[in-house]
């Protein structure tokens, strides 16, 4: 009776081979996978003006230097390269857009990332008042990185 018990089949799973296997393979594409990763090589068209016979853009600055009050009377913007005061922003930009079209009623704003972003859209909002509703507002990018949050 003793030969029977001994000789019974074990059902445990050894999972110390496997566990190795497994640990072998995630170093080896670990290491691998930083080796085989590419970037894509795109060439991207250049142009200076997007669309053909179009004018040119018109542009809407703010800065802190000609608007250290944003909203206030001794703010002064540049509007298609002319500063001009608050005043005087929505009849500007109704005239500068009035024989504008379809693409071409495109006001590019550039502010300054240190100034109240609310008295920035109000300032736009002055100039959108004057140009019309149907134009649209593009964001020039950044030219400098941004600054941490402090």
């Amino acid at each position: 009776m003793q030969a029977l018990k001994s000789a019974a089949v074990k059902a445990d799973i050894n999972v110390t081979p496997l566990v190795d296997v497994v640990l072998v393979l995630l170093i080896i594409f670990m290491v691998v996978t930083p080796l085989v990763q590419r970037g894509y090589v795109i060439d991207v068209p250049k142009g200076d003006d997007p669309i053909p016979g179009s004018a040119p853009a018109i542009v809407l600055a703010i800065d802190s230097r000609s608007c250290p009050r944003l909203g206030g009377e001794d703010c002064r913007v540049r509007l298609g390269g002319e500063t001009i005061g608050l005043d005087a922003l929505s009849a500007r930009a109704a005239a500068l857009f009035e024989h504008r079209t379809g693409p071409e009623r495109v006001l590019v704003v550039d502010a300054e990332d240190s100034l109240n972003y609310e008295e920035v859209l109000r300032i736009i909002d002055l100039a959108e008042s004057g140009a019309g509703s149907d134009v649209r507002l593009a964001i020039t990018p950044a030219t400098r990185p941004l600054r941490p949050p402090t």
